[in-house]
């Protein structure tokens, strides 16, 4: 009988697969990319690792060794399971005292003696066929358990919950499946102080916290792409996607396999094969035109800057002056106190233009502001999105994690009186939820005159009154984000954001019908209310611009400030005044009204 103890090298075990593992085969690709099936004896085939399966293995190996985790990134059928559970059981065999825990979704899909997809199936299939000098005593006394009496090592095997592999200890763990894991965020905390090496192992089910395992650079990653496959990947080459703007891999098997999906953008393909995670499961957006205006519209700023107020008054009289409430003292403030400096937070696709009252946004434009509101303290971004409505575009984006609601109320304040445009302040439409209700007390405080209502419902469906914000419910955000995602699809709302897009495509159905970020699936409501992000941001945005529409004619639009016409237009109103014209105007854009104060109210435009 050989050693029970062999070298502990990669090379060492990669030499037992192939002459000692077996594999339960069902289906293979022939050389027209077509998948036929195999059966008889021809199903029970040597290992006979590929390339990629043998690098996999040395990955495999080493985060067990060094105690490192690991995420492994696959599509399906490439044989990853199989090859994590055969390490595992390799060193089981051979190496003394050594405990590995096997989870999957159900406990079915772990130990099953009767379904060659279950796991332990698979290790029992491949330890039944090895030679008497090289088998120790292996058993396997009851369901999700194996036990090696020659060297007290043990494989466990359980369903997932959210206390999976809390307490105990283990030489490592491996999370199959895990992008279909509810509970999978609090099992990776529940491991992390059982075992240091985590190996997480799915094809993608859409976004979530598996996708952002693999993304956010926190795990060492493996990436199993079926194009590695010896017989999918036969005839491999690259093309060209020009609706998206994509290099892609294909091959007569990727072909066929598409043309039985209906399409290459298709969630199946997404999931199966490509390793798309934004585009496989339940992704709320259309992935197809968040990939196009990516490719066709997505660019860096034109300019990084931040907001500030270079006064002796305080911000908030500054701020409540512009707007048209003057205090009786004589103080004088302009839009020229404001400064721009570098690299803040306020990110702008447009130019701007040098007017009597500083640099500013072309005042010919007509503007709209969506803003949801975080936490602050770096723990959520507060979010401002400005759409420019003529150019069908948003022109600008303010992202602040560490902002609170207070600060954020004058920053919004400040950003709408500096952008003004043709309806000398842009419309302000704001999620009233959670943080967002302080946020409108506080502008309301500061006579911010343009803020967005709703309409509100009493008893029996009757109109009860309005109220400023938009505020989200189940209903009210399905209806909004449908709306921008509509707009998305037609370029009717280009967004030149790549952040902003890219969020959106982590935009999930979860499982309750309501709509969000796919790794806040599982937090709770009160959770979910204090993130704010892009997405809601640029979705209120829409919702404010189509409650302005576009300015009809030109004629309606103001001249440039410091213009010849700008001057006219002055005279004119300075002539009426001497007439006995009136002090107020009071001017309509769109359902949206606003009453501009002559001289008794301060605000001069």
């Amino acid at each position: 009988m050989m050693s029970m103890v062999h070298e502990l090298c990669p090379e060492a075990a990669i030499l037992w697969f192939n002459a000692f593992g077996w594999l339960f085969k069902q289906q293979r690709v022939n050389a027209a990319g077509h998948q036929v099936s195999v059966k008889g004896k021809a199903t029970n085939v040597p290992a006979n690792l590929w390339p990629c399966q043998d690098d996999a293995i040395g990955q495999v190996f080493e985060a067990i060794h060094d105690g490192h985790d690991l995420v492994v990134d696959k599509s399906r059928q490439m044989g990853v399971t199989v090859l994590i559970s055969g390490i595992f059981n390799w060193w089981f065999l051979y190496q003394p005292a050594s405990v590995f825990l096997v989870m999957s979704e159900k406990e079915a899909l772990v130990d099953n003696p009767d379904d060659p997809y279950s796991i332990f199936w698979k290790l029992d299939y491949i330890n039944d066929r090895l030679a008497w000098w090289a088998k120790p005593d292996i058993r396997h006394p009851k369901r999700l358990l194996l036990t090696n009496k020659s060297n007290g090592s043990t494989i466990l095997g359980r369903a997932t919950t959210a206390d999976t592999g809390r307490g105990g200890a283990l030489l490592a763990a491996l999370i199959d499946e895990a992008a279909s894991i509810a509970e999978l965020e609090a099992i990776k905390t529940a491991l992390a102080d059982a075992t240091s090496c985590r190996i997480a192992n799915s094809t993608p089910k859409g976004p979530g916290v598996y996708s952002d395992m693999v993304y956010d650079g926190s795990w060492p990653v493996l990436q199993m792409p079926w194009w590695n496959h010896p017989e999918k990947g036969r005839g491999r080459e690259l093309a060209y996607d020009e609706a998206i703007g994509e290099v892609y891999v294909t091959s007569p098997f990727y072909e066929h396999r598409v043309k039985r999906a209906g399409g290459r953008l298709t969630a199946e393909i997404a999931q199966e094969l490509d390793m798309k995670h934004q585009m496989a499961g339940s992704s709320f957006f259309d992935q197809v035109h968040v990939l196009r205006q990516k490719a066709q519209h997505a660019t860096d700023p034109l300019s990084v800057c931040q907001l500030g107020i270079s006064t002796d008054l305080h911000e908030d009289d500054w701020l409540r002056y512009i707007a048209g409430h003057a205090k009786p003292d004589p103080l004088t403030a302009t839009l020229k106190d404001i400064d721009l400096t570098t690299n803040g937070n306020l990110s702008l696709w447009i130019d701007l233009e040098d007017s009597r009252k500083g640099m500013r946004p072309p005042q010919r434009m007509t503007y709209a502001i969506g803003a949801d509101v975080g936490q602050g303290q770096n723990a959520s971004h507060s979010v401002a999105s400005i759409f420019a409505i003529e150019m069908g575009r948003k022109v600008g984006e303010l992202v602040d994690a560490s902002i609170n609601p207070h600060e954020f109320s004058r920053t919004l304040a400040l950003l709408g009186l500096w952008f003004g445009g043709a309806t000398r302040i842009p419309l302000l439409n704001i999620e009233a939820n959670g943080p967002g209700l302080t946020v409108i007390r506080q502008l309301q405080r500061l006579y911010y005159p343009r803020i967005m209502r709703r309409l509100t419902k009493g008893p029996s469906n009757a109109k009860q009154g309005e109220k400023l914000g938009w505020f989200s419910s189940v209903a009210t955000k399905q209806d909004l984000l449908q709306a921008y995602r509509a707009a998305l699809s037609t370029d009717s709302f280009i967004n030149p954001s790549r952040p902003a897009l890219v969020e959106a495509s982590k935009y999930v159905r979860y499982a309750n019908g309501s709509i969000g970020p796919g790794r806040l699936e599982h937090e709770s409501a009160d959770a979910r209310a204090t993130h704010g992000d892009r997405v809601i941001a640029d979705g209120l945005a829409w919702m404010a611009a189509q409650s302005l529409g576009a300015q009809s004619h030109a004629e309606d639009i103001p001249p440039p400030e410091g213009s010849a016409a700008a001057d006219e237009l002055i005279l004119q109103r300075l002539e009426e005044k001497a007439r006995g014209g009136k002090s107020n105007t009071r001017a309509k854009h769109g359902g949206a009204s606003i009453t501009w104060r002559g001289s008794k109210g301060g605000r001069r435009w």
